[in-house]
Parts: structure tokens; sequence; C-alpha cells
């Protein structure tokens, strides 16, 4: 899914009470919104909320190599990632508002799974950290 609205047209087509949504957000960012990256989040959750059963933890940042992601021998998954000019790295090394993210997470789904992603085996104290620290931060 390329955007929020391509997200609920699908949803909406299929309208089953068995489908869900794993949310990603960070897969909703591109050249146009990466550097405003609120009003993507709060329409995420003002169109998708009800669908939402699972959470993704990565993050979101204007890409400065793009030669890296369009070629340039990276190993399958080490390659750069997103769209358009945008990368995904491990939660809390981009600039998705964290904050605000988890705080329309806990909203409607206090306990919902939050699964971190796009990160190296050496690099899931860090993330972890930053993920538990969020939530504790915003009450969640």
């Amino acid at each position: 899914m390329g955007s929020v609205d391509q997200t609920a047209r699908l949803l909406h087509e299929i309208n089953h009470p068995g489908i869900g949504l794993v949310l990603d957000p960070t897969n909703y960012y591109d050249d146009a919104n990466i550097d405003d990256v609120d009003p993507t989040l709060y329409k995420i959750f003002n169109v998708l909320d009800d669908k939402i059963k699972i959470a993704h933890a990565k993050d979101c940042k204007r890409a400065v190599d793009t030669g890296t992601k369009f070629g340039g021998g990276s190993a399958e998954h080490n390659s750069f990632r997103g769209a358009g000019a945008v990368e995904l790295p491990g939660a809390g090394l981009g600039v998705l508002n964290y904050e605000l993210y988890l705080t329309l997470l806990k909203k409607n789904h206090p306990n919902i799974p939050i699964i971190i992603e796009h990160i190296e085996e050496e690099d899931i104290p860090r993330a972890k950290k930053f993920v538990d620290d969020t939530l504790k931060k915003v009450g969640a």
C-alpha cells in the first residue's frame, strides 16, 4: 500500500471482519510528506484506526544517498528501504514523532502488540529501550 487512501479503499472493498491492519506508519511517507510527519500520523489514525490489530516500530527519514537505495551492492537485508527519497532505519533513528505515534496508538489500542523491525541484531537493545522509554513517557 502506497498511501492511507489506498489502504482505506482496499479495506472498504474487502469489508470482511477477519481482515485487519498491521500498522506500519513509516510506509506511508515519501518525498512529499517526509519533512512534515505529524499530519500523516493523524490521517492514519483518523482513517484506519478501527482496522489496526498490530503495530510496527521502525523509523523514517529523508534519504541522503539515494545511490545506495537503487544499487550500490548492499545485501538485500541491508538495502535502502522506503518510498522515493525516504529510508527506513530502526526505531528512534529517524524523524517519526514517536511520542505522537504511541499516544495515538494507546488511545484505542492500549495492549496492542508492537513489533520492532528493520534493525540488526546488535541494535535490538537500543531500539527496544527507545520504544519502551517512549511508551513510558506517553503513559502507555
